[in-house]
Order: C-alpha cells, then structure tokens, then sequence
C-alpha cells in the first residue's frame, strides 16, 4: 500500500510540475507585437485639429505663386464593421469636418480601415495605405504605398502634382519605425508611450543640386489611443537655379510651386 500511495503523490507532483512549466512557457512565448498601437472597435472616434498651406503656380515666367492657409477639425468615426474586397474584417470611417468647435460636424467621406496580424491599413479616396506593420519595432521595414499607383497625379487648386507616390520622389520599402514607446507631446497633452513612424522623406534632387520635387511623411502614433500626429508634404517646384528664380536657395515653404503641407494634432478622443 505504501508503495502505492508514494506513486500517486509522485503523478500529482508531476503534474503539478508539469502545468506549472506550461504556464511559465506560455507567458514566455507572449509577444507585444504592438497592435495597441492601432486601436479598433465600433464607436471609436478621434477628433484632430487641422491646419493646411497648398501653393499654386500663377505665373511660370516670374515664378509667382499663390499659397492658401486653412484651417478646420476632422473627426473620423468607426461606424460599422463589415468586410472588404478580400473578405477581411473592416472597419467602416467616416470623416466629419467643421470649421470651428462651434459648428456642427459634417460627413465628408467614408473610407476603410483593416488590421491584420501583419498591417494596419487604411483606403483613403480608394488608395490603400499600409500605415503600420507588425511588429512595432525599429528593424520592421514596409511599403506604405506598394498599392498605389506611383504616378498618381493630385490636383492642388487646378495645378497638378507629378508622379507624386513614385519611388524616384523618394517613396518606397523605406518606411520605418524611428522611435518606440517614448513620450511624445501634442497640444500641451503627454503621451506616455508612442512609435514615431517615418513614411517618407526625400529631396529630389535636380542636375544642378537643388530639390525639385519634396516627399515628407511621418506620424506618431500612441498606445491604446492611435494616430496622435501627421504631417504630410507633397511638394514641386521648376524654381532650382538661382540664376533665373530669385528663391531657389530658400526652404520649401518659399519656393514650392505646387502641393501641399499638411499638419494633423488629436485634439480628442474616447
């Protein structure tokens, strides 16, 4: 009997053990793959502070250029789940605009937005951006916009911009993650984890030196919240030598000709 009762107290050792070595190895294998950093559920919303200066050639002979400042909030709204083209689990936005804080939102667009395993994706004006990859760490690289067509042109107050996703305007398998669960600021608020990412940023450059053509994005995105920042450039110019445009050796904002500066600052959010 003794010997009995010592192999049972041996077996619920042994299990006991055994259970407690997979808890363990469980809790080893658990990855942060960073996906909190792209929060989706139905009834999701963020509110941004928006403020824009696009610039439209007047005059090519004497390099004139009009620029327009403007200024409004987006709120963009997870409406509904369904699924997309592929049969994914999606996300149904939609985009409000106002002027003020004053004014009633309006419905603008409606666009998609998927998480997988592997990507954060969203379509926007049917161009599908892959605005992160998983995992959130500095040696993931991708291309945010192997999807778009590189020689779409956008129209910026009748003038358009050229080739302006292509890779020789410094789009490409370039976009990466330049920080990782740091502070990050925004409209006075501190955001105790956040993952700056770096879409693109690249001066063409002409024969004689000087940028032509200026592809600038990057956005900063913070745990359990979302996009936090952006700011998006799409600029051209033909004002490279100074020998015939008297603003060829000023910064961007003084010598784009056409596109646009965008800046987007969460204002709010639930």
């Amino acid at each position: 009997m003794k010997k009995k009762h010592v192999f049972y107290l041996f077996l619920a050792i042994f299990a006991i053990f055994t259970a407690s070595s997979c808890t363990n190895k469980s809790e080893t294998l658990s990855i942060d793959r960073g996906e909190n950093y792209f929060p989706l559920f139905k009834g999701k919303y963020w509110d941004y502070r928006v403020d824009s200066i696009s610039y439209k050639l007047r005059n090519e002979q004497t390099h004139t250029v009009d620029s327009f400042h403007h200024s409004f909030f987006v709120r963009e709204l997870v409406s509904d789940t369904l699924r997309d083209a592929a049969g994914r689990p999606s996300y149904r936005l939609e985009r409000y605009t106002r002027p003020n804080r004053d004014s009633s939102w309006k419905l603008e667009d409606v666009w998609l937005i998927t998480r997988t395993t592997a990507t954060a994706e969203r379509v926007e004006e049917d161009q599908r951006f892959l605005k992160l990859a998983f995992p959130v760490n500095k040696t993931t690289k991708w291309n945010c916009v192997q999807f778009i067509d590189p020689y779409t042109e956008l129209n910026i107050w009748g003038e358009r911009t050229v080739a302006a996703y292509s890779a020789d305007k410094g789009w490409g398998v370039q976009s990466k993650y330049t920080s990782i669960d740091v502070p990050y600021t925004i409209n006075g608020r501190t955001y105790d984890s956040t993952a700056t990412v770096l879409f693109a940023d690249s001066d063409a450059n002409s024969s004689i030196g000087v940028g032509i053509n200026r592809r600038y994005y990057q956005e900063v995105y913070a745990r359990n919240i979302g996009l936090i920042y952006k700011r998006l450039e799409i600029l051209d110019t033909q004002c490279n030598d100074p020998a015939t445009c008297n603003r060829a050796n000023l910064p961007w904002e003084g010598r784009a000709e056409v596109g646009f500066i965008l800046l987007m600052k969460l204002d709010a959010t639930n």
